[in-house]
């Protein structure tokens, strides 16, 4: 079993155990880089431009959305050094799946977000220059 999915499946049942979640997000998602930040700690942030989103194959009848809404959007996302195949550069093609998952307590205090990725390709730009 991957790391998204023992990851995705135990939060789903954690966040059962400590009260209900008010969705669930699992996407597929392409799109193209526009900016690249390194941190300290060997990570990529990524500003992704979204051409392409639907529901997740792994997850997708769990999801509480299509997915479509992020098409277009600029997405945040980031990836550990050792996650990705190079060192990406602005214009890649990335895509990768992504889920979404607020908790909440029994009482209805907000628990937190969850947010986990799982990369499926970077791949260079065109030799065009189209993205």
């Amino acid at each position: 079993m991957n790391a998204l999915k023992w990851v995705t499946g135990l939060m789903a049942v954690l966040v059962a155990q400590a009260g209900h979640a008010s969705g669930f997000e699992f996407c597929d998602i392409a799109g193209s880089v526009e900016k690249i930040e390194r941190s300290s700690k060997g990570q990529y942030e990524l500003t992704v431009v979204v051409a392409k989103s639907t529901r997740a194959k792994a997850f997708g009848d769990m999801s509480y959305t299509d997915c479509h809404e992020h098409v277009g959007e600029h997405l945040y996302v980031g990836f550990a050094e050792t996650e990705l195949p190079r060192v990406p550069v602005v214009g890649d093609r990335i895509s990768f799946s992504r889920s979404v998952v607020d908790g909440f307590s029994a009482g209805g205090s907000y628990v937190g977000t969850s947010i986990d990725t799982e990369l499926h390709s970077l791949r260079k730009r065109s030799a065009k220059g189209g993205r």
